[in-house]
């Protein structure tokens, strides 16, 4: 018997992904930026005053990031003049990664 696809695997990998990125978006004080990716000129998944966040998640036990991923919210952020942070959200944790020269100016910034 073949396996058949489900025609509501999408919608419901779409709808955790809201689900996170309204989470996420609500302990960081920022704000989601509803259907990201489908509307054109629509940057990042989540944003605040400083950051441009792009939300990527699995329920597996890792998670692939391509540099073209990393690029594409890099200049996007540059580009509104905020800083760009990815959010990795493998099962129920999440990790934000950013360049290592934001993160040195976070933490220089919280010295003293």
């Amino acid at each position: 018997m073949t396996e058949r696809h489900d025609p509501f695997e999408q919608k419901s990998v779409k709808r955790k992904a809201n689900e996170t990125e309204k989470k996420l978006a609500k302990s960081l004080g920022a704000s989601r930026r509803p259907c990201s990716g489908a509307i054109l000129g629509q940057k990042g998944d989540i944003v605040d005053s400083d950051f441009l966040y792009d939300s990527k998640e699995t329920k597996n036990n890792s998670i692939s990031i391509k540099k073209e991923d990393w690029m594409k919210i890099s200049r996007e952020a540059y580009g509104d003049k905020k800083y760009p942070a990815l959010i990795i959200s493998i099962r129920d944790e999440s990790w934000v990664m950013m360049p290592i020269e934001v993160f040195k100016e976070i933490k220089d910034g919280n010295q003293g």
